[in-house]
């Protein structure tokens, strides 16, 4: 499927939906607060040195980070998606870092000035604005 910036807001929303028991907003804190009880998650923690980190040593932390074994393709959320036209990045996981690296030029702004979310069915890491992260994974399906 050819990616559209109606169906990667739904493929958002729906992903996301995995991890909350209501339905999904984008911001970090109340995705924080609406959890389901069988997910996993980190709890917020700093990132050190954020704010002069840059884009490149975030990504590198946070990756560190990341669940392992996570592939395949993933949706990745920040402030510029929510400007006119703008769409959730749906790249794939060995994407994420040429992207971080060129985003500044290509977006005019810091992949992480904001709040920042990349969400896959396995796991959802988000970056507050704050300078904090959090890490859920261990989606356990609903029963129904």
């Amino acid at each position: 499927m050819m990616a559209t910036k109606s169906n990667t807001w739904e493929l958002a929303r729906q992903w996301l939906g995995a991890y909350t028991m209501s339905a999904p907003t984008f911001l970090p804190d109340e995705i924080v607060r609406d959890l389901r009880p069988s997910v996993d998650n980190s709890g917020w923690q700093y990132i050190p040195g954020f704010w002069s980190a840059g884009d490149s040593n975030i990504w590198s932390y946070i990756q560190e980070r990341l669940p392992g074994g996570l592939t395949g393709s993933v949706l990745l959320i920040t402030d510029q998606c929510f400007s006119p036209n703008r769409c959730p990045f749906l790249v794939d996981v060995e994407r994420i870092e040429p992207l971080v690296s060129s985003f500044v030029d290509d977006h005019g702004d810091e992949m992480f000035g904001g709040d920042w979310l990349l969400i896959h069915p396995d796991a959802l890491i988000m970056v507050h604005h704050e300078g904090m992260y959090c890490v859920v994974s261990n989606v356990v399906p609903a029963s129904g």
